[in-house]
């Protein structure tokens, strides 16, 4: 309270010292004021001096509100400006909160722009950013009250030179756009227009301020700044010269005003940051007034008025009223158009024009001279002198609907079908349409055409889009009343008997056809027209298409109707009536039959005198209830039908024909058919065959009844033979196994007479056959060894046995080289006999080698030439033994070979832990050697070749060629004889029964394949012998040219000589069928099947393959054994079965299916007691 106490006080004290001259002229208004304010005892004894006059002004001041709100005091104080501003009373002012002291989202000035730019749609620029503090401007705002038009405005900080500028348009000057990037104004100078410039140094602030109008402004002169000049300027400028309070609270355009100094408190001006100052327009040069749009506050460095300019703020000043709210109007036709506006505190003015012009009227309404076409106006609104921009708005005028309506008459008495065509045209559609009728209240309608009219007058009213109306009105007149009649005469004719059907009912349907469409004077469509009523009329006959009545009898009506034009009928209805009196005429003829209780008696029937088709029902005489056969649709006349079939007895015939039916059927007379006394019959008997093949049976045939003499017709079928000459006789003897069929025919004869029939089988034994499977070839020249066995069939049994050597048992075990003959003999004395060839095997040399799997096992034992079974490593210690203690494998001349010592087969005290057996047995793909390598020198295999250099499997040879190449090494050296072998593309081995014998085990007998590249080569390079394929192999090995065969197939080879021999083997003929499509009895499983835990330790080697991969089966036990080969899908694709097993054997595996790069198979190992699955997979090369 006191602080708007000494508000009022200040400006009381301000206001006496401006107005007291007038304060003092006009004591007596004063007075006035307060007397109209209720205060006469606050003026008693008042003495109208100068202290009164204070007294008076004060009261004035204190009481009226709105001289409170609409005071500025220009002293750098901003606390009078919010209720000012506030003030509704004020309605010409602005203010405007500008971001301050953020970075990048101030407006400022950009692009060189300065206040002398001519246009500030292309000369000004702007975009956010943020100013220095003595140019960042937070709050500006401007009033006008009465001429002084007020401004103020602040600053961040006020150190160094500044110059602040206010800016009062006339004209939409504004920036656009975001500010983003360089961003233009809008809006153009009006000459008028007013910048108000004060100066800062050091942060000091000019009072006096430079006053500048833009003046010159022409169609093709923009104009320019110009100083206002003359000692009668009235204008001022202050900055707070303390610190004083920031105003808080929203503005009355919702904008907040606030403020942060650089320096000093929180919610202070400190000095000198906030400036005002005020303008008198009243004495500006020339006339002037205040019709502001928009104002700017602008700061920059520089007190030149070409300099560029930095921060600024742009707001409204409500200097000019908005366009005002315009409401159109019409009018129907010529006439003067009502026309309104609102949203104006002034005067609201008329015109004819958008601009220029003299107003043709004021005020709301307006109503418009008188026109006959639509024509636009113009409003705007005029406040305190300041018009503002006009508003467009419409005085339509609507054309009046009219139409032309065109009628169809009623031309029958009394109908509604009368219509009316309306066509509309004028006004604006669409219409709305209003019928009535004259003299009826209850008829209505809304549609533009209306029908289903009665005789009578009609109007309408159309009505257009816009409301506007016009009439129109139509008359609808009828015709007299006329009744149709017609007339039809009744017909009939009568059934001609003694024809066809079609026949009578053809002279029925001309009679008919005649009465239909009978003719005449005043006939139509058969019928007589005796008043036609309401031209044009038609005449309908029902049914449409009516049928004559049949030729049995009967009649048929037939309607016709007339209806005229006015729907108005007459309906007469004709009979014709048909007459028919003919009856069916029945005879029979029965025939008998011909052998006892047979059915080959038959009845002919004959009927005429009717209608076709004839139906014709059989029945015993004894039950006309049940119907035995039945002859239809017999349409014939006369007409005839036959009962076959028949057994003896008495008949009856009901006939039917199309007029008769089983209500009146005609009934023949009895009929009876009549049989012989026996039936014909027969007995058969036969004797079999003895032996298969022979014609020893016979039969006796018995026949009895029927009518003697008898006659025979033999047949025979499955094998059997009629004997020449028995075709036709009562007994047959001579028969061979079969079926005999006979048919016996009495005195009758064939045509119908008595038959019988009767068969009798002849039986055989089966064929006595038999087959002779060899069981052994003879081994060895005049050994008399070789065995077969005997398999019989058929026959009677107890069979008996002679081979040509004399031996009487179903197997013969003592037979030479050559072919031999057995006979057999069944219980009934059949006889045959079978053939078979009795090989006989030379016994070759024995030769013995062993597979890298039992070179790398130290416990296993072999047979040997020279010493005995013993075991690999008294084998592998000999051979080194023999060629001085170590051997290269590879070829010295190119440096790539792997030296072997003899250390490093006894070097280790366990000789179980000797380095062999980590090397053997070993796998990988066969390929040349590179370089140097021994097992004792790590660094020459540390590059994981030939060896393998880390992990559990550290040492073993990852060389297939190579391990081959030593492991023929070893047996080379253990049997001398091996190395003369000559080799063969494909050979068989079997085992020997026992160590150091050349008798083989033909059982064990096996195949082995060699590629006919290897042999040629080593034919054209010294000799096909097994020391050659040696040597060859360590040329690969070397890397040597070997003719252009690979490591593959070399290593093939030498795997073919160490497994052909392996454990001690004879070469023997190749046996017809070999081990690998031998039939075994196994358990076929798949490879999905469950498998029991393995008791062996298998092995596939190498991994991934090739060409080809050892399986080691590392078995503790002797098992025939099945490998089977599986795809991903669990398709079995390879089959090998291998007999020749032992413990720990191997065995290799060159499968001959399609093999993809790097694809895994599943490889089923089947043993006795388990199966065994491992997974393999192909290489990627």
């Amino acid at each position: 309270m006191v602080f708007l106490n000494r508000i009022i006080m200040k400006k009381f004290i301000l206001f006496y010292r401006e107005n007291a001259q007038k304060l003092s002229c006009s004591l007596e208004y004063a007075a006035g004021v307060l007397r109209g304010l209720g205060l006469n005892s606050s003026l008693q004894g008042i003495n109208f001096s100068k202290k009164g006059i204070y007294y008076v002004a004060f009261l004035l001041l204190f009481f009226s509100q709105s001289s409170l709100h609409s005071q500025i005091i220009i002293d750098g104080d901003p606390s009078d400006w919010p209720a000012v501003l506030n003030n509704p009373a004020n309605t010409k002012k602005a203010f405007k909160h500008d971001p301050f002291d953020v970075l990048h989202v101030d407006d400022q000035w950009t692009g060189g722009s300065s206040d002398t730019g001519a246009n500030p749609n292309t000369h000004w620029f702007w975009a956010n950013g943020n100013s220095n503090d003595k140019g960042d401007i937070a709050n500006a705002g401007a009033v006008l009250l009465g001429t002084k038009l007020y401004f103020f405005g602040d600053r961040t900080a006020a150190n160094g030179n500044a110059q602040i500028g206010f800016w009062f348009f006339k004209d939409d000057v504004r920036p656009t756009g975001n500010g983003s990037s360089s961003s233009p104004f809008t809006g153009e100078h009006v000459n008028g227009d007013i910048l108000i410039i004060s100066n800062f140094v050091n942060g000091g602030g000019n009072a006096q301020p430079s006053i500048y109008m833009w003046a010159g402004k022409t169609d093709v002169n923009p104009g320019a700044l110009v100083l206002v000049t003359g000692g009668g300027l009235d204008a001022a400028l202050a900055t707070n010269s303390s610190v004083v309070d920031v105003p808080t609270g929203q503005m009355f355009n919702g904008e907040m005003w606030t403020f942060y100094p650089k320096f000093g408190e929180t919610g202070t001006y400190p000095n000198p940051l906030f400036f005002e100052g005020y303008l008198d327009l009243a004495t500006l040069p020339g006339e002037y007034n205040a019709c502001f749009q928009r104002f700017l506050l602008e700061t920059r460095n520089s007190q030149s008025i070409n300099a560029s300019l930095q921060d600024l703020v742009a707001g409204q000043f409500y200097g000019i009223p908005p366009a005002p709210t315009a409401i159109s109007n019409a009018f129907c036709g010529t006439g003067s158009v009502s026309l309104s506006a609102s949203g104006c505190n002034g005067t609201l003015k008329w015109y004819t024009s958008a601009s220029g012009g003299v107003a043709i009227g004021e005020g709301s309404p307006f109503n418009t001279p008188e026109i006959s076409e639509t024509t636009t106006y113009y409003v705007s609104c005029t406040v305190d002198g300041c018009e503002g921009p006009r508003t467009a708005v419409t005085a339509t005028i609507n054309p009046l609907p009219s139409g032309v309506g065109v009628p169809t008459h009623v031309t029958c008495y009394g109908a509604a079908t009368g219509s009316i065509d309306l066509t509309p045209s004028g006004g604006t559609p669409p219409y709305t349409y209003a019928w009535t009728k004259l003299g009826d209240v209850n008829f209505a309608a809304s549609t533009q055409d209306v029908s289903d009219l009665t005789a009578g007058v009609y109007s309408v009213v159309i009505t257009d889009s816009k409301g506007c109306e016009g009439n129109v009105q139509v008359e609808i007149v009828e015709a007299p009343l006329v009744t149709p009649e017609i007339s039809k005469n009744p017909g009939n004719a009568s059934t001609l008997c003694g024809v066809s059907p079609s026949e009578a009912q053809a002279l029925i349907d001309t009679a008919f056809t005649n009465w239909l469409n009978e003719a005449g004077a005043g006939y139509e469509s058969g019928v007589h027209v005796d008043n036609p009523g309401t031209a044009p009329y038609t005449i309908t006959i029902s049914p449409e298409n009516p049928s004559a009545p049949l030729y049995s009898g009967g009649s048929v009506d037939v309607t016709w109707t007339i209806t005229d034009a006015c729907g108005l009928t007459d309906t007469v209805i004709g009979t014709f009536t048909v007459d028919n009196n003919c009856r069916i005429i029945c005879e029979t003829v029965p025939t008998d039959v011909l052998c006892n209780d047979g059915s080959t008696g038959s009845i002919a029937v004959t009927a005429s005198a009717g209608f076709p088709p004839y139906n014709f029902y059989l029945y015993l005489s004894s039950d006309l209830n049940t119907q035995l056969d039945s002859v239809l649709d017999v349409d014939s006349n006369p007409g005839m039908a036959t009962f076959l079939n028949l057994p003896a007895g008495t008949y009856t015939i009901l006939i039917t024909d199309a007029v008769q039916d089983l209500e009146d059927p005609t009934l023949c007379a009895d009929t009876s058919i009549s049989q012989p006394e026996s039936p014909l019959s027969s007995q058969i008997s036969n004797i079999d065959v003895l032996c298969y093949g022979d014609a020893t049976g016979s039969i006796d045939l018995s026949p009895s009844g029927g009518t003697p003499p008898y006659t025979f017709s033999w047949s025979a079928s499955n094998g059997g033979v009629i004997p020449e000459g028995q075709e036709n006789i009562e007994d047959l003897t001579g028969l061979v196994a079969g079926t005999y069929s006979v048919v016996i025919i009495d005195a009758n004869g064939n045509e119908g007479g008595c038959r019988n029939e009767n068969s009798a089988e002849i039986m055989q034994s089966d064929e006595l056959t038999c087959s002779v499977e060899k069981n052994s070839d003879e081994i060895c020249i005049g050994g008399l060894n070789g065995s077969a066995t005997v398999s019989v069939l058929g026959g009677s049994g107890d069979y008996t046995y002679l081979w040509d050597n004399g031996e009487t048992t179903a197997t013969a075990t003592g037979l030479s080289g050559g072919l031999h003959s057995v006979t057999i003999t069944d219980s009934n004395g059949c006889v045959t006999s079978c053939e078979i060839t009795i090989a006989t095997i030379p016994c070759d040399d024995a030769h013995c080698t062993y597979t890298q799997g039992f070179y790398g096992n130290y416990g296993g034992l072999g047979c040997t030439p020279d010493y005995g079974t013993v075991n690999s490593h008294v084998m592998m210690t000999n051979a080194l033994t023999q060629v001085g203690g170590s051997f290269n494998f590879g070829s010295l001349n190119t440096g790539n070979y792997f030296l072997l010592k003899l250390s490093d087969v006894t070097g280790a005290g366990n000789p179980a832990q000797n380095k062999i057996y980590k090397m053997l047995p070993g796998g990988g793909s066969p390929r040349a050697l590179v370089g140097y390598a021994t097992y004792d020198e790590y660094a020459t295999w540390s590059d994981n070749d030939p060896l393998v250099a880390k992990g559990g499997n550290k040492g073993k040879i990852n060389n297939n060629l190579l391990s081959q190449t030593i492991t023929l090494f070893f047996n080379l050296q253990m049997d001398q004889s091996l190395g003369g072998v000559v080799l063969e593309s494909s050979f068989a081995t079997a085992k020997t029964i026992t160590c150091g014998s050349n008798e083989p085990n033909m059982e064990t007998a096996q195949e082995f394949t060699i590629s006919s590249n290897v042999i040629s080569y080593l034919e054209n390079n010294g000799g096909a012998t097994v020391a050659n394929l040696f040597a060859l192999a360590n040329k690969s090995l070397g890397g040597e040219s070997t003719g252009g065969i690979n490591a593959a197939t070399i290593n093939n080879a030498v795997d073919a000589i160490n497994r052909g021999f392996d454990e001690c083997r004879v070469k023997v003929v190749i046996p017809e069928e070999t081990i690998e499509t031998r039939s075994i009895a196994f358990d076929d499983k798949d490879a999905t099947s469950n498998s029991r835990p393995i008791s062996g330790n298998v092995t596939i080697y190498p991994v991934p393959f090739q060409d080809s991969f050892t399986v080691d089966y590392g078995l503790d036990y002797d098992s025939l054994i099945k490998v089977q080969i599986f795809d991903i899908k669990g398709s079995l694709i390879y089959q090998l079965n291998d007999i020749d097993t032992k413990q720990n054997h191997e065995i290799r595996v060159e499968p001959t299916f399609n093999k993809g790069k790097g694809e895994m198979y599943i490889v089923k190992v089947i043993t006795d007691r388990e199966v065994i699955i491992k997974k393999v997979i192909s290489s990627q090369f």
